[in-house]
């Protein structure tokens, strides 16, 4: 028995059907094979980042432990760098919960904290600056592998001691937010670089 042209043509016409059926169900596989590996990735990573926290944070607690002791060997070990570590780390800690956990007073009710000096990689005590109004015009910026803060323009319109002063930090996408210098990385009469307390978590 002779196949009609007509049969011929719906044969061919359910062989299509029936391959792109299949080759959607083989997509969708490979698409659900491509999020568990993605899935399995982004778990690594945060298992090794959350690793890495881990061992600062003991290596910070060790080395804050042994300033306490006072060890001549340390020449950081000095009552000026553990006041600006205080400082720095009271500046840091912005969420009402973590402050509670490490015992830090409200920011409702916030008191000065003594500041180092203005000179990129000092630790002694700075005069007190004005932390009245935050300082606009910053920027984020990538130094040395770490978010930093940096200011283009006249820095002589800036005031000498920067260490403990607000600024006011603009990336080029979202919302401002305001943070405490912590450190003076780099200064020249065209730019200024930071260390702040960093970005809020509810920024």
């Amino acid at each position: 028995m002779r196949i009609t042209d007509e049969r011929r043509l719906e044969n061919l016409d359910q062989r299509i059907q029936e391959l792109e059926s299949e080759l959607t169900t083989r997509r969708a596989k490979l698409h659900d094979q491509r999020r568990r590996v993605r899935k399995r990735l982004s778990a690594r990573d945060r298992k090794r980042e959350t690793q890495r926290l881990i061992v600062r944070g003991r290596f910070f607690d060790h080395v804050i432990k042994r300033l306490a002791s006072n060890p001549p060997d340390c020449p950081a070990a000095s009552p000026k760098f553990r006041a600006w570590l205080d400082a720095a780390f009271d500046a840091f800690v912005t969420r009402a919960d973590h402050r509670e956990l490490f015992d830090l007073p409200s920011l409702d009710a916030p008191t000065p904290a003594p500041a180092m000096t203005d000179k990129p990689g000092a630790t002694g005590p700075a005069p007190t600056a004005s932390r009245d109004d935050p300082i606009p015009g910053w920027k984020p910026k990538r130094h040395e592998g770490a978010w930093a803060a940096i200011y283009k323009g006249d820095t002589s319109t800036l005031p000498d001691e920067l260490v403990g002063c607000r600024i006011t930090v603009k990336p080029l996408n979202g919302d401002p937010w305001t943070a405490t210098v912590t450190e003076v990385l780099e200064r020249d009469n065209r730019y200024v670089i930071v260390r702040t307390s960093g970005k809020p978590d509810h920024a």
